[in-house]
């Protein structure tokens, strides 16, 4: 097989081009603009982070110590864990794009889903504990975790 690769000449036949179907142009934009949502609350979640004072820090020889503050970005309002949420619909996108034809779903990316929305599910069931604890209940009160409407 590497010999026939090897062989051949590229020319301008081996190129060609597809109409993208509607399925893939919708699943390409969900797929981007769940992407920049993740990167927008990933951003966001960076800056909340913020070393203490030295007066505030009694082992000032040693790592800073870290703040945290309460997200108060729009995604936050209805969820705990949005960057979560865009995950999932980042794997769902990547799952109805690559669907062979006749299918609306890949069964491989379908199963990785699976796997994001249990793992990144049992991580937002402990934000939200965490929040809790540092913040108090009335911080999370109301919120979903990660699924909107179920979770």
């Amino acid at each position: 097989m590497t010999a026939t690769i090897q062989s051949h000449t590229l020319s301008i036949r081996d190129l060609s081009f597809v109409t993208p179907t509607f399925r893939t142009i919708i699943s390409t934009l969900l797929f981007i603009l769940a992407s920049g949502i993740q990167h927008d609350v990933h951003t966001y979640l960076a800056h909340l982070k913020t070393p203490a004072a030295a007066k505030d820090n009694p082992d000032a020889h040693h790592e800073p110590v870290k703040t945290y503050k309460l997200p108060s970005h729009a995604a936050f309002q209805p969820l705990i864990c949005p960057h979560y949420t865009a995950e999932c619909v980042i794997y769902l996108a990547m799952a109805i794009n690559a669907a062979p034809p006749g299918e609306w779903l890949n069964h491989t990316l379908t199963c990785a889903l699976g796997f994001v929305v249990v793992n990144l599910g049992t991580t937002a069931y402990g934000t939200k504990q965490w929040y809790e604890s540092v913040f108090g209940k009335d911080s999370v009160r109301g919120k979903w975790r990660m699924i909107p409407g179920l979770f």
